[in-house]
C-alpha cells in the first residue's frame, strides 16, 4: 500500500514554547597530564641521543666522527618532530631510516669506486677490521655510514616512543646503554673531554624533560624555569669541575691500560675475491710483495704476531726507515761490480682493502706524498693510521738488492735477540735423520740441503688455506705425502728452525700480469696471492726465499690456481675414472623442488597478493554501485548508502559492531561534532521526523559528513592497520545493511556453503567423502597397475657392445697402456651405475710422462646415449658440464676445457657406449688422437686419420646437423 507524503506547508510561527532539550553526549573532562610539547620533548631526546653519539664518536680519530653523530641525531629526532606537523605522522616517521641511509651513502660516496670500494664493501671492511685495532681507530668511510644510521635510528625510535607515550623520560633512557658501552672503550687521549661534554648533554636532557613534565601538570612558569635552569647550570659547572679534579688525582678516571697487547692468533681463511687489479708495481723483478708475516709457532700452528700499537713508529717525511735488521745499503761487490746494490719499486694502489700497504722486504726508504704512515719494526710492515688505502695512492720503496748464495753463505750466526724466531717443538725422527746428513758449514748451505730434500718428496695439491701443521705432518711430507702450498711453506719454516736458522712465513703476492711483456709493470690480482719462507741472515735481514715443489697434483677444481711451467704433474692424476650413475638422492629432489619453487614463487606471490587484496577492489566497485542505486531510489537511500559506507569502513577497522544504531555508535568513538551531527541526521532521516520531509541538501550533507568522518577515521590508523582493512572481508560478509547492494554472494558467507551441502545431500560432507574415498582409492590403484603392466620391458641388446679393438699400442709416438687397476671403479659403482662393469681405461704416455687417459664403457640395458636425459646427464656430470659440440674431421665430438684439462666425449650412433678422453696441459694433439682412435675402432688405419684437418666448433645455425 502506497502512502502519500503531504507537501511541506508554510505556516505562521506559533508562540515559542519551551522545548525539552535533547540530551547529548557529555563533554569529557580532561583527566591526567596534558599532551607534552612536541618541540620540547624532541629537544630533550635530541640532547640525550647527542650525548650517546658523542661518546660513541670518541672511539674514532678526529672531530669528524662527532659531527656525524650529531648529524644523525638531528636527522632521527628532527624527522619525528616534523612528522607531527602533518596529517599523517606515521608515514613521515617511517622515512627516518631511508633518510639516514641516503645521507650515510652520500658521506661514503666520495670513497666509492670499482672493486671492493662500494658501499657494502666499505661497510663490511669497517666491521671486519674494527675489532682488530684499539681505540682510537680510524674513522673509515664504512664507519661513517654505520655511525650515522645507528644514531639516526636510535634518535627516531626514542623520539617516537617518548611522544607516543607522552613521557619524555622514557625516550631519554633509550640511548643510555650505548652511552655506557662507549664509555668502556674510550681511548686514553680525550677521555675527560668526551665524557665531560656527554655528561653536560645528558644533564641538559634531563632538565628539559623535567620541565616538560612540570608543564604537563601546569606547575611551572617562565620565571620558575629561568631560575631552575640557572641553578642547574651552577650545579652542572660544579660537577664538571669535580670531574676534572677527580680525573687529575686518578680517582674517577684511573690510568687505564689501553696499550694491551693482543696475543698471537690464527690467520682467518679469507673468502674468494673477485678478479680485479689490486695494485700495480713498476719493478724489474716479480716480487714478492709483502702484506704480513706469521712468526709465532704454538700448538702445532703458525700464528700472526701479537698486535701491540706501541711498536708502531711514525715514518718521517723524508721516508727514512730505522730498521734494526738492515741499517744501510750494502757496498758494491769487488768481484762483481755490475751487481746492483739496491732495489726500488713504485707502487700504485688500485683496490686494496684495509690500512696495510704492500711493500718489499728490508725497506730502507719509503717515499710518499700526502698521507701519514707508520712502520712496524717487527714485521717490517707499513700501515695508514688515519684511513684505508685509497685508489690512486702512489709511493716508492727502496731496499737492498737480493743477496746471492755466496753472500748468504758468509753470513755469521744469528744473534741472541733472534731467539724467539727459533722456538719450535722437538723434530720427528725423519727430520733428525735428514739434519744429520746436512752440511754443518754455514746456515745457507744447511737450509738449501733440507729444502731440496723436502722438495724431492712432497707433492703439491689443494688450495693454500691456512691450517695447523704439526711436526708429524712434516714427517708425512718428507715421506711423499700430498700437501697444500700453505702446508709446504709452513713445513719449510719449521725445517729452517730445526736447522738453526731464524725463520717465519711471509704472505702477500708474487708476480703479476704484465700488460707489456717487454716492460717492467706488474698488475697484481687476487690470484697472485702467495706465501713464502723468510729466513734471517745477519747483515742481510729477512730474506724472502721463494720456491716451488717440482711436482704437483692436478686439480679438477675450477677455482683460480697459480700457473708455473716448472711444476710437473704426477702420474696418478691423469687416471681419474668417470663413472656415470643414476641419481636417486634427496639432493636431486631438492634441485627439482628448488627450480620449480623459484619458477612458481612470483606467480604464487602474485596470486596470494591478489587473494589478499581483491576485497579492496571489490569494495570500491560496491561503493560505486551503491551510489548509482541510491540515486535511483531517492533521498533516503542516498543517506542510508552514505552512512553504510562509514559503518562498513569502521567494521573493517574492527571498530564497533554492525548491530549498533547510529546513536549507539557514538559511544564507541571519540567525541566529534561532525560525527554527532551525522548520527542525528541519519536517525531523523531514516526513522524520525525528517523521513517524510527530506530535502536534497540533507542527503548531500549526509554524504559529505560521512565521507569526511570516514577519511579522518582512516587517517588516524597506522599504515599496517589500513592495509589490513583494505583486504578485510568483514564488511562484505557482514555488511551494515542487507538491503543495499553488496556484491558478495550469500552462499559464500562463512558457514553458508557447508549448510547448503548438508541440506542437499542430507549428510555431513566429511562423512560423504569418507564413503566415496575407499572406492576412489581402489580405482586409482587399479589404474596404476594397468599403466605399469602396459609399459614394455627395456630391450636387451645382444652381442658385444664395445668395439672389437679399442686402442692400438701406439699412435705417432703416444703409447696406450691398459690400466686394469683403476678399471675396478666400474665394478665398485654397483647398481647405481649406468654402465656395465666391463669398462676399460687406458693411460696415454709420451715418454715417461702421462699426458692423458682414455675411458670407454658400455651402458646397461635400458640406458643409452640415444636417450636425451642420459646423454645430457653424462655431459653435465663431468667438470663444469659446459661441453661444446665440435667437429673434428668427420666426427661430431663434445669438448670442454677447464683450468688444467681438456675433455673429449663421443657417443656412437647406436648410443650403446660412451668414450671419453682426458688430456692434460700441453697435449695439443689430443683431438686428432681421439678421432684416430674412433677410426681405429671402426677398422680404419689410425695414422691416416691423424693427418686430417683440426677441429672447429659446430654451429647448428649455419645449416649443419645438430
Amino acid at each position: 500500500m502506497a502512502i502519500e507524503t503531504p507537501e511541506r506547508v508554510e505556516e505562521a510561527p506559533a508562540p515559542e514554547e519551551p522545548q525539552p532539550e535533547v540530551p547529548g553526549p557529555e563533554e569529557p573532562q580532561p583527566e591526567g597530564p596534558q599532551q607534552a610539547s612536541i618541540l620540547l620533548t624532541s629537544l630533550a631526546i635530541f640532547l640525550a641521543v647527542s650525548a650517546a653519539g658523542w661518546m660513541a664518536a670518541g672511539v674514532f680519530r678526529g672531530p669528524l666522527a662527532r659531527g656525524v653523530a650529531v648529524l644523525g641525531a638531528i636527522i632521527g629526532v628532527g624527522i619525528v618532530a616534523f612528522s607531527y606537523r602533518s596529517a599523517r605522522p606515521s608515514i613521515i616517521q617511517y622515512m627516518a631510516l631511508p633518510a639516514a641511509l641516503v645521507v650515510g651513502a652520500l658521506l661514503v660516496l666520495p670513497f666509492t669506486g670499482e672493486g671492493t670500494a662500494t658501499l657494502p664493501g666499505l661497510v663490511a671492511e669497517a666491521v671486519r677490521t674494527g675489532g682488530v685495532a684499539q681505540p682510537p681507530i680510524p674513522f673509515d668511510p664504512g664507519w661513517r655510514f654505520i655511525l650515522l644510521v645507528l644514531i639516526s635510528v636510535l634518535g627516531a625510535a626514542a623520539a617516537s616512543l617518548a611522544t607516543s607515550l607522552n613521557k619524555p623520560k622514557v625516550g631519554i633512557f633509550m640511548p643510555i646503554p650505548l652511552l655506557f658501552a662507549a664509555a668502556l672503550v674510550q681511548p686514553k687521549e680525550g677521555t675527560l673531554l668526551t665524557s665531560g661534554i656527554a655528561l653536560v648533554l645528558l644533564v641538559a636532557s634531563l632538565a628539559v624533560s623535567y620541565g616538560v613534565e612540570l608543564a604537563q601538570e601546569g606547575a611551572t612558569s617562565g620565571q620558575f624555569e629561568l631560575r631552575r635552569f640557572a641553578r642547574g647550570g651552577v650545579i652542572l659547572a660544579a660537577l664538571v669541575g669535580l670531574l676534572v679534579l677527580l680525573s687529575q688525582v686518578g680517582f674517577l678516571f684511573p690510568e687505564p691500560d689501553r696499550d694491551q697487547v693482543i696475543p698471537p692468533k690464527k690467520p682467518e681463511v679469507q673468502p674468494p675475491q673477485a678478479d680485479r687489479v689490486l695494485f700495480t708495481v713498476q719493478a724489474d723483478r716479480p716480487g714478492p710483495w709483502r702484506l704480513g708475516v706469521l712468526d709465532v709457532y704454538q700448538g702445532g700452528a703458525w700464528l700472526l704476531p701479537p698486535y701491540d700499537s706501541r711498536r708502531f713508529e711514525d715514518v718521517p717525511s723524508n721516508g727514512r726507515i730505522k730498521s734494526p735488521q738492515v741499517k744501510a745499503f750494502p757496498a758494491p761487490d769487488p768481484e762483481d761490480p755490475e751487481r746492483p746494490t739496491r732495489f726500488s719499486a713504485v707502487f700504485t694502489i688500485k683496490d686494496v682493502e684495509g690500512h696495510v700497504l704492500p711493500n718489499v722486504a728490508n725497506t730502507i726508504n719509503f717515499k710518499r706524498t700526502g698521507f701519514a704512515l707508520q712502520f712496524d719494526p717487527r714485521t717490517q710492515m707499513f700501515r695508514l693510521p688515519e684511513s684505508r688505502a685509497q685508489a690512486g695512492m702512489k709511493y716508492t720503496v727502496e731496499a737492498p738488492a737480493s743477496p746471492g748464495g755466496k753472500a748468504l753463505s758468509l753470513a755469521p750466526a744469528a744473534p741472541a735477540r733472534m731467539k724467539e724466531y727459533l722456538a719450535v717443538p722437538p723434530p720427528p725422527n725423519e727430520v733428525v735423520t735428514l739434519l744429520a746428513d746436512a752440511p754443518p758449514t754455514n746456515n745457507w748451505d744447511r737450509l738449501q740441503f733440507v729444502r731440496n730434500a723436502f722438495y724431492a718428496k712432497v707433492v703439491a695439491a689443494g688450495a693454500g688455506n691456512p691450517v695447523d701443521v704439526p711436526a708429524g705432518r712434516v714427517a708425512e711430507m718428507l715421506s711423499g705425502a700430498e700437501a697444500s702450498p700453505y702446508e709446504i711453506t709452513a713445513a719449510e719454516a719449521l725445517l729452517a728452525r730445526w736447522a738453526g736458522i731464524p725463520s717465519r712465513i711471509g704472505y702477500g703476492f708474487y708476480g703479476g700480469d704484465k700488460p707489456d711483456p717487454a716492460g717492467n709493470l706488474w698488475e697484481v690480482r687476487p690470484r697472485h696471492g702467495s706465501t713464502w719462507l723468510e729466513a734471517y741472515f745477519e747483515g742481510h735481514g729477512w730474506v724472502a726465499i721463494v720456491g716451488v715443489p717440482p711436482r704437483a697434483k692436478a686439480s679438477l677444481s675450477q677455482s683460480q690456481k697459480q700457473e708455473n711451467p716448472a711444476v710437473q704433474p704426477t702420474e696418478e692424476l691423469a687416471l681419474v675414472v668417470y663413472v656415470p650413475i643414476k641419481l636417486q638422492t634427496i639432493t636431486l629432489l631438492y634441485v627439482y623442488v628448488r627450480y620449480w619453487f623459484l619458477v612458481s614463487l612470483p606467480i604464487v606471490t602474485a596470486l596470494l597478493l591478489l587473494w589478499a587484496f581483491f576485497p579492496g577492489a571489490l569494495k570500491a566497485i560496491r561503493r560505486v554501485k551503491r551510489r548509482r542505486w541510491a540515486t535511483r531510489e531517492g533521498l533516503r537511500a542516498r543517506v542510508a548508502a552514505a552512512y553504510a559506507e562509514l559503518r562498513d569502513s569502521a567494521n573493517d577497522l574492527n571498530i564497533g559492531d554492525e548491530i549498533l544504531t547510529p546513536l549507539e555508535f557514538l559511544q564507541v568513538m571519540e567525541v566529534d561534532d561532525e560525527h554527532q551531527e551525522l548520527a542525528w541526521l541519519v536517525t531523523r532521516a531514516l526513522w524520525g521526523d525528517l523521513a517524510r520531509d527530506l530535502r536534497p541538501e540533507d542527503a548531500e550533507a549526509a554524504e559529505d559528513m560521512a565521507a569526511s568522518v570516514t577519511r579522518r577515521l582512516r587517517r588516524a590508523q597506522s599504515l599496517i592497520t589500513r592495509m589490513l582493512a583494505f583486504g578485510s572481508r568483514t564488511s562484505l560478509r557482514n555488511p551494515y545493511s542487507e538491503e543495499l547492494p553488496n556484491l558478495w554472494p550469500k552462499w559464500a558467507r562463512r558457514g553458508a556453503l557447508r549448510g547448503a551441502i548438508r541440506k542437499r545431500f542430507r549428510v555431513r560432507p566429511v562423512k560423504r567423502l569418507k564413503r566415496i574415498l575407499p572406492t576412489g582409492s581402489i580405482l586409482l590403484l587399479a589404474a596404476l597397475l594397468l599403466a605399469s603392466c602396459g609399459s614394455p620391458p627395456p630391450a636387451v641388446l645382444s652381442g658385444p657392445v664395445l668395439p672389437n679393438r679399442i686402442a692400438p699400442p701406439e699412435i705417432e709416438g703416444f703409447v696406450f697402456q691398459r690400466e686394469a687397476d683403476v678399471e675396478g671403479a666400474f665394478k665398485r659403482a654397483g647398481e647405481a651405475a649406468l654402465v656395465q662393469p666391463n669398462g676399460q681405461v687406458f693411460s696415454i704416455r709420451q715418454g715417461a710422462q702421462i699426458v692423458g687417459s682414455l675411458q670407454i664403457a658400455p651402458f646397461k640395458p635400458g640406458f643409452g646415449a640415444t636417450r636425451r636425459e642420459v646423454r645430457e646427464g653424462v655431459l653435465r656430470g663431468i667438470g663444469t658440464g659446459r661441453f661444446e659440440l665440435t667437429r673434428i674431421g668427420a666426427e661430431r665430438i663434445y669438448t670442454m676445457r677447464t683450468g688444467e684439462q681438456r675433455f673429449f666425449m663421443w657417443f656412437p650412433g647406436n648410443g650403446r657406449y660412451f668414450e671419453l678422453l682426458v688430456a692434460q696441459q700441453g697435449f695439443e694433439e689430443a683431438g686428432r688422437i681421439f678421432t684416430a682412435l674412433i677410426a681405429y675402432q671402426r677398422g680404419e688405419e689410425a695414422g691416416e686419420v691423424f693427418e686430417k684437418p683440426p677441429s672447429h666448433v659446430f654451429d647448428p645455425r649455419r645449416g649443419g646437423e645438430e
